[in-house]
């Protein structure tokens, strides 16, 4: 970088990209940071900036690198993943100084990678804060941003739960008092009066006689004085009277803590024992807890400044109307948030309990059952403001598409007395209820400042990048996807001492269907060799069929036509078949190209399944036009086989004479989790009658397995999940894609997480006891019957279910 001093990231990315000879699309950039992946280790990158720099005096911090040059205006943090480097540069003038981790602190050596995952967490709260909170030019912060829990709960009018709702302010003055210094409620008359050494317990006794009347009556406590400024600590509550208790009169209870409670895990433990304590103590219908605008009591004049942060963060909740929000959420939710709290009927409505928790297994996400059987569903380690330039949180997308035919069709209006341009009409409001409906931001940024008098913080950015930066960054583009596969495939095939390669890494399709015995099922099979020898049949050289003798021929001009005519024999006598073309002209070799198929005959239609399979060059998903010509393939044996089910993605291809081959590809399994075992998938027939073997890049589903999993509509609605696709067939087959390009799951990288997460979804239609992978094989060699299971299961838990030996691969 020589010694010019950087001030833009435009600047920094300049240098980067001479430096590490990188492209634009490498980096992930904000306005004071720029993030990209290096393809190469942490070592060989220190070196690098060494030999351009001089001595650097990088420091370990924690499992990252880091580094400060004030002359050069600029900072860096250097963190290995698997085999590559992220490197996260900073200009430090627009960071306030050099950079640092999480407002001054240092990260512990020792922390662990849960422990980082929750101060990134904090720190990208900690990166808007003051973006969000609403200042007076006078420094007083009117609006503030909280950490919220609001939950609704029928018969508020009732005497017991009148007793409870006063247990739950006891419960928080226990805890907050001494941050409290004002009060309102039902009989103090019209405005706040301040807190003195026994005006709690006053209010309390004289809420008690409404109670004892079974009358309504409401009660806050807040943090300040009046009511024109924002508290940050806050309990307050409406109830229902005795006598609308009957027609399901909703009553609510709402608290606010200051958002830096969440600093440690501590805090945040207890404010979610508050969220449940509330659930178990109130019975409650539904609520929602995270992340909202803080605003005064009298909140009218400060809605359109909510508005416009509720179009700039869709993680925050618009929560000022919540009290009067019981009459609209009689019958329905709000929506979700961090947290989402859910009572019984809803539960109900949404299967049950246990179907509930089995689809709610997402990625981030996490259920707990409270003790009278509410559900509390977390989305994300904590909350997430939703900034507009990161997205909407993929925890809180991931649960709405579960839990949104509960949420209020016709909800009334989020402000009252607004226009479009100011507040929330009733049509805006719509919009930011479906917020997370498309993962897309419904609302448009206003180009002009904060309405009112408030004006936003300057702060300065946070140097933690913020999670959806992480995601962008670690989420691989096409170009990326493809070289990560690259990367790895000289670790994969076996190649003999003399440069013979005798495994290769291959691309492969197997699909399995019902009637191969049925003379136009028979037909259709043919039709797929020929659709493949039109595209590939320059590469072809060989073949071995029912009628080949005992090995295989070289393919001659006339020989396909000859072969064809001869098995179509078979197929009008209804008899099984076996045919192989490929690019090999014998069975010593794996092909880059093949087409296998094996029918049954017809009088084993009804039980037995037939399969097709064909195996293609990794390379051709260099370009996007390759990757599309394979899923054509994949769509085409779909429809015109009727596939039962099926997958595709990356494989260790090997040669037709496989036997002495399969402790290689055992152990390349163990090594790569995103490799399927398919040498021998004519044999997985029997086995695969009562489930499929599992997911991969492309898994495929028949009518069975989709009604078995509730049917298209809901199975499709299970797999919106991030990095996931699906796709139907025009003849109902489900098409579900896992990733940008198939993963070879190095182990050094954990397991791709799209195939983690399908896995979830479709695991109980695996199959239940599956044969062995390979034959006459012992553990230290093979797939016997015990880590057959294991690789089966090797998703289940997101963890590797298999060490690799130390020793190199065996055979080649």
């Amino acid at each position: 970088m020589g010694d010019v001093q950087i001030e833009t990231v435009a600047q920094l990315q300049a240098h980067l990209k001479q430096l590490l000879s990188l492209d634009d699309d490498s980096f992930t950039a904000t306005g004071t940071q720029t993030i990209c992946f290096v393809d190469m280790p942490v070592k060989k990158l220190l070196a690098l900036f060494k030999d351009r720099q001089g001595p650097l005096g990088w420091e370990k911090v924690g499992m990252e690198w880091a580094y400060s040059n004030k002359e050069r205006n600029v900072s860096f943090y250097i963190r290995g993943v698997g085999s590559n480097s992220l490197l996260i540069s900073t200009v430090m003038t627009l960071h306030n100084k050099y950079l640092t981790r999480f407002g001054g602190g240092v990260v512990d050596e020792n922390i662990n990678e849960q422990q980082l995952r929750y101060l990134n967490a904090y720190g990208c709260i900690l990166n808007q804060a003051d973006y969000i909170d609403g200042v007076s030019p006078e420094g007083e912060a009117l609006v503030k941003l909280g950490l919220i829990c609001t939950v609704y709960f029928r018969n508020g009018g009732q005497r017991d739960v009148g007793y409870k709702v006063l247990g739950c302010f006891d419960r928080f003055v226990e805890q907050f008092g001494e941050y409290l210094q004002g009060q309102f409620h039902s009989l103090s008359g019209r405005s706040f009066t301040s807190l003195r050494k026994d005006s709690i317990v006053k209010a309390k006794e004289k809420l008690r006689e409404l109670v004892d009347k079974g009358a309504m009556f409401s009660w806050i406590l807040q943090s300040e004085k009046t009511a024109e400024v924002a508290a940050s600590y806050s309990i307050s509550a409406l109830t229902s009277n005795a006598e609308s208790d009957s027609y399901g009169a909703m009553s609510c209870v709402k608290i606010m803590l200051p958002w830096q409670l969440l600093e440690d895990e501590d805090g945040e433990q207890r404010f979610k024992d508050w969220a449940c304590y509330l659930c178990e103590n109130l019975d409650v219908e539904h609520g929602y807890a995270g992340l909202a605008c803080n605003l005064p009591y009298d909140y009218h004049q400060f809605q359109p400044y909510e508005f416009q942060m509720a179009q700039r963060y869709s993680g925050l909740m618009v929560d000022s109307f919540a009290l009067i929000d019981g009459g609209n959420l009689s019958e329905h939710i709000k929506g979700v948030n961090w947290l989402t709290l859910l009572g019984p009927r809803y539960i109900e409505q949404l299967g049950g309990m246990a179907a509930l928790k089995q689809q709610l297994q997402l990625p981030d996400v996490s259920v707990q059952e409270t003790d009278n059987g509410r559900l509390m569903v977390q989305a994300g380690v904590l909350p997430d403001v939703g900034a507009q330039e990161d997205g909407h949180p993929p925890a809180y997308v991931a649960v709405n598409r579960v839990l949104k035919s509960i949420r209020v069709p016709n909800p009334d209006q989020l402000h009252s007395c607004m226009d479009d341009a100011e507040g929330f009409t009733k049509a805006n409001t719509l919009a930011w209820y479906a917020r997370f409906d498309d993962a897309t931001p419904v609302a448009s940024l206003s180009p002009s400042a904060p309405a009112g008098e408030l004006w936003r913080k300057a702060g300065q950015a946070s140097p933690i990048p913020s999670d959806q930066m992480m995601r962008d960054a670690q989420a691989p583009s096409h170009k990326q996807a493809y070289a990560r596969i690259a990367k790895q495939v000289d670790f994969i095939e076996g190649v003999t001492p003399e440069g013979q390669v005798l495994v290769r890494l291959g691309l492969m399709c197997t699909v399995y269907f019902r009637n191969g015995g049925q003379r136009d099922m028979g037909y259709k099979v043919l039709g797929c060799f020929d659709r493949f020898v039109e595209q590939f049949g320059p590469h072809l050289k060989g073949q071995f069929h029912d009628f080949s003798g005992r090995g295989f021929t070289s393919l001659r001009k006339a020989s396909i036509t000859k072969a064809k005519e001869k098995l179509s024999g078979l197929v009008d006598d209804g008899a099984m078949f076996f045919w192989i073309l490929q690019s090999e002209k014998n069975g010593e070799l794996p092909a880059e190209y093949a087409i296998k198929a094996m029918t049954c005959n017809i009088d084993h239609d009804s039980e037995w399944l037939s399969y097709l399979k064909i195996t293609l060059p990794w390379q051709l998903l260099e370009e996007p036009d390759g990757e599309q010509q394979f899923k054509d393939w994949v769509r085409y044996l779909c429809e015109t086989l009727d596939v039962d089910q099926g997958y595709a993605g990356l494989a260790c291809n090997l040669p037709y004479d496989y036997h002495q081959f399969q402790p290689y590809e055992f152990q390349m399994a163990q090594r790569y989790s995103g490799l399927m075992v398919d040498s021998a998938s004519y044999l997985d027939k029997a086995a695969l009658e009562d489930g499929i073997k599992g997911v991969n890049w492309l898994t495929l589903l028949g009518p069975r397995y989709i009604e078995q999993l509730g049917g298209m509509a809901v199975l499709k609605q299970q797999l919106q999940l991030p990095d996931v696709s699906v796709q139907e067939t025009d003849n109902g087959r489900l098409m579900i894609q896992a990733g940008v390009l198939p993963d070879v799951g190095a182990q050094e990288d954990g397991h791709p997480p799209a195939y983690v997460a399908v896995n979830r979804v479709l695991k109980r239609v695996r199959v239940p006891h599956p044969d062995q992978l390979h034959t006459c094989m012992d553990d230290a060699e093979g797939f016997t019957k015990a880590n057959t299971l294991a690789w089966y299961a090797r998703f289940d838990d997101a963890t590797p279910v298999l060490s690799p030996p130390s020793p190199a691969p065996a055979g080649a």
